[in-house]
């Protein structure tokens, strides 16, 4: 029985070994195409559908730059959740910080993908990134990341080709009241708050579809372009 118990455990514990493999072999692939991109801008289109507030369509310019530099530029106000949507694509540039896991297989608007799960070892504000890595294209095509702060927050993206490593629409969902919300938004834009029910769930989901177009990478973008202005 001893020895059963012996090879059993020895047996789960390659198992586990080999799912880690897998899941990190994967992930080099995500890692070695983002490694190739140091900066972006591009023109987004955003479209929002947010409890307690009615917005309109709002358009403006989005810039990035590694390491962890995220701006979009509107002629009004935006609320967005708190992470960039380059974040969970940042996580993985350090392999240290966390622990991949396999956990199977599903599809994502109909393509197959590899499901991840992705473990923080540094005791930050994420808690888990649930990934879905195309299995032919090595992209991410969904991410759930769980925050101790602020819930859980998806991204769900489309890629205009088979080669774009860049997503041609990002889709955020989110809990937008556990990101401090206000009952009414002012700016540019046009924008109206909506009568909050009674009986109204404490946290409710919101969502924030982001267009990409004229997409410019590596771009040698200045840190100063980060900036507020007048600051």
């Amino acid at each position: 029985m001893r020895n059963l118990l012996l090879a059993t455990i020895t047996f789960l514990s390659i198992g586990q070994t080999a799912f880690s493999q897998d899941a990190n072999a994967i992930l080099d692939k995500v890692r070695s195409q983002f490694q190739t991109i140091q900066d972006l801008r591009c023109d987004v289109e955003m479209k929002f559908d947010i409890p307690g507030v009615a917005i309109d369509q709002i358009s403006g310019k989005m810039i990035y730059k590694k390491p962890d530099k995220f701006r979009v530029k509107t002629k009004g106000l935006i609320f967005l959740p708190k992470q960039n949507p380059f974040s969970q694509l940042e996580i993985l540039d350090d392999p240290k910080n966390y622990m991949a896991v396999a956990a199977g297989q599903a599809k994502s608007n109909g393509i197959p993908c590899h499901v991840i799960n992705v473990i923080p070892t540094n005791n930050g504000e994420l808690v888990l990134m649930k990934l879905l890595v195309g299995i032919q294209d090595g992209r991410i095509h969904e991410s759930e990341l769980t925050l101790k702060r602020e819930g859980t927050v998806q991204y769900f993206n489309k890629y205009a080709s088979g080669t774009d490593f860049i997503p041609t629409s990002m889709e955020f969902k989110a809990d937008f009241k556990r990101f401090k919300m206000p009952k009414a938004i002012s700016g540019d834009f046009n924008s109206t708050p909506v009568r909050e029910e009674e009986g109204q769930s404490k946290y409710e989901t919101g969502r924030v579809l982001m267009t990409i177009s004229n997409l410019d990478i590596n771009g040698k973008i200045a840190d100063a372009e980060f900036e507020e202005e007048g600051s």
